[in-house]
């Protein structure tokens, strides 16, 4: 087995084009990194590096084997983060975690009893909100909900829903069911309003005139909260437009308004920090495995970023 030290040393001067002035940002006299490059090719019985008067290069025997020394670091630094870190060992520590307002009051607070009871020594910080800041989105270490694609977050996975119109089976007694988009101008209508919902522009789909078929409405209540809408539609206030799936995520009982009609979809991202340290990554896939089990146990299906790809 070839010695670490030797493969990081010829992996490092693979990255940077085999200019052996790497020595100085690795913090070893050049002489060294030559006795480096010289071990491992003994090591090894390959020729490494083809040695010039003006510049070095690697020979195809060194390009080769460039990417199979970068699998032998990995293995090596995950058997000693493995040893480290007895199976014995509970998790413990915080995570954060920033969400919808929605998101947590559906499928992360009612996770969060059966979470703790395995692992009780992690504390859970949950930031919920529709909008979020680059604050918040720079000091969680989860994030889950509609976010762009960001060069400081890992995404894990995502679930899909598409958004649809939801009245109470009182309101549509006492003011009929509306047959095409264009009867909506007749009934009460419930809005998001001009609120900020972060990554989701399109809140108030069926308001804005835009959607094909739907004239431009005016609610006669608005409200910055997705649960809130779902509730007030609820009272029999209106229409409002909810998630498809509503009825299951809030355990209600409304009923699709022009079921035909599906509207947006929304993409809720699973993601998380880049960077972490071992023990706070360990944690954070914990709870993501927990979680993705916890959802998939009410019913909710979740797919790999890698499957979407």
């Amino acid at each position: 087995m070839p010695n670490i030290r030797n493969l990081k040393a010829f992996v490092s001067l693979s990255e940077n084009a085999c200019d052996f002035g790497i020595h100085t940002q690795l913090g070893i006299p050049r002489s060294t990194l030559w006795s480096c490059i010289n071990d491992l090719e003994r090591e090894t019985g390959l020729q490494l590096v083809l040695r010039k008067k003006q510049n070095n290069v690697l020979t195809e025997e060194g390009k080769n084997f460039a990417p199979y020394a970068q699998r032998l670091i990995k293995l090596f630094e995950e058997g000693v983060a493995q040893a480290q870190t007895s199976e014995s060992d509970e998790p413990e520590g915080e995570i954060i975690i920033a969400t919808t307002s929605s998101m947590a009051n559906s499928w992360v607070m009612p996770s969060v009893k059966g979470f703790q009871a395995f692992y009780p020594k992690i504390k859970l910080r949950i930031i919920a909100g529709d909008m979020i800041d680059t604050a918040t989105e720079m000091i969680s270490d989860i994030i889950f909900r509609p976010i762009a694609d960001k060069d400081f977050l890992l995404r894990h996975w995502h679930l899909s829903y598409c958004l649809g119109l939801f009245a109470s089976p009182d309101y549509l007694e006492n003011h009929g069911v509306p047959e095409t988009p264009e009867d909506l101008v007749n009934h009460s209508m419930i809005g998001y309003g001009e609120h900020v919902f972060s990554y989701c522009p399109e809140i108030d789909w069926h308001l804005k005139g835009r959607w094909p078929g739907f004239p431009k409405l005016h609610p006669k209540v608005t409200i910055n909260s997705t649960l809130s809408l779902y509730r007030a539609a609820i009272e029999s206030i209106g229409i409002c437009s909810s998630a498809t799936e509503a009825n299951i995520f809030y355990n209600g009982k409304l009923v699709r308004v022009l079921p035909q009609i599906n509207g947006p979809e929304v993409k809720v991202h699973f993601s998380t920090k880049k960077g972490l340290s071992r023990k706070l990554e360990r944690n954070v896939q914990v709870f993501n495995n927990f979680f993705v089990n916890h959802l998939r146990n009410i019913g909710i299906e979740v797919k790999n970023e890698e499957e979407a790809a």
